[in-house]
């Protein structure tokens, strides 16, 4: 199941939606993650290969180019000043003369680890344009991957990215990211099972899952009517998130929430075990202006979050 897509990338130009089910690929059944992966590991860039989508109840047949693609290019380095892309798909790079077609993130990792930081490479690509890929070529100046890890990601620098080229680009086999059929009724089913599937059933809503979608119900077989099941699914889920938030809320040390009361009386608690001569009127003083503080300072982070978004919107 396709669960995310860059935009101008194979898929996204064929018009697949996330959500989608590819069934099959190149004339392979896909009935895993791991026959798609099989599918596709290695590919002639720029090739089309036909797939078969499943999207909302219905089945149609596609026609993508096969390729690396560029999902993310990191802002003033090698291939941004260069003119790269999101959603562009690598076709072939080039070092000293020599080219190596890019059929693969193995082999583009390959190619990268023989570059050099200050080294020229010319990197062949295909970029929707005008209706169609069109096949373009650009030279790029790297840098030392070892500069770019210590700076932005010290805890994974390694020794042997001393003196590497860096080009500065994530990429992903199509342009596309997928998950098993099941990996979200999973998460949905066991929401405690570990720590990611609690906050992933709590975040719900952000994730554009509150409603469900109906791509992402259509694929589902349920106990009672689809448009019976979903909606209650939908109701239920809302009764718990906003009890769970206004617990959550209720809980904040300060008052005049429950959380504040509470904290209060925890501090009155540790006052009079540390500092016994101090008598009833005196911790409650100080209990009271420490419970104060914190109430302003947790007053002013929910502020924060409401107006610091804003603010750097209109700056």
């Amino acid at each position: 199941m396709i669960n995310g897509e860059i935009a101008n990338s194979p898929f996204d130009v064929a018009g697949v939606k996330s959500w989608s089910v590819i069934t099959s690929f190149n004339g392979e059944e896909i009935k895993s993650v791991d026959d798609y992966k099989n599918a596709i590991e290695y590919m002639e860039p720029g090739k089309e290969y036909n797939a078969t989508i499943f999207y909302e109840g219905r089945s149609s047949n596609i026609s993508v180019i096969g390729g690396l693609v560029i999902a993310g290019v990191i802002k003033d380095y090698p291939a941004s000043s260069a003119g790269l892309k999101a959603g562009d798909v690598l076709c072939k790079i080039s070092i000293n003369g020599t080219s190596t077609e890019i059929t693969s993130s193995k082999i583009f990792s390959q190619v990268m680890n023989q570059t050099k930081a200050g080294e020229e490479i010319e990197v062949a690509y295909y970029r929707y344009e005008n209706g169609k890929f069109e096949n373009q070529s650009v030279m790029v100046t790297l840098v030392d991957k070892y500069d770019y890890y210590q700076k932005y990601n010290p805890k994974e620098n390694k020794e042997e990215y001393r003196g590497r080229g860096f080009m500065g680009i994530s990429t992903i086999p199509m342009g596309i990211t997928t998950v098993p059929m099941d990996y979200y009724i999973q998460k949905l089913a066991h929401p405690l099972s570990d720590m990611k599937s609690f906050f992933f059933y709590i975040a719900l809503p952000f994730a554009g899952f509150s409603p469900f979608p109906k791509a992402f119900i259509s694929l589902f077989a349920t106990p009672l009517p689809s448009s019976i099941f979903w909606p209650l699914a939908n109701i239920f889920y809302w009764l718990f998130w906003l009890n769970f938030a206004i617990g959550t809320f209720n809980v904040l040390p300060a008052v005049p929430l429950d959380g504040g009361y509470i904290f209060k009386d925890g501090i009155s608690f540790v006052a009079q075990k540390i500092r016994k001569k101090w008598n009833k009127e005196r911790i409650e003083k100080i209990s009271s202006v420490i419970t104060t503080i914190f109430s302003v300072i947790v007053l002013l982070a929910i502020m924060s979050m409401l107006i610091v978004p804003r603010l750097r919107a209109l700056l």
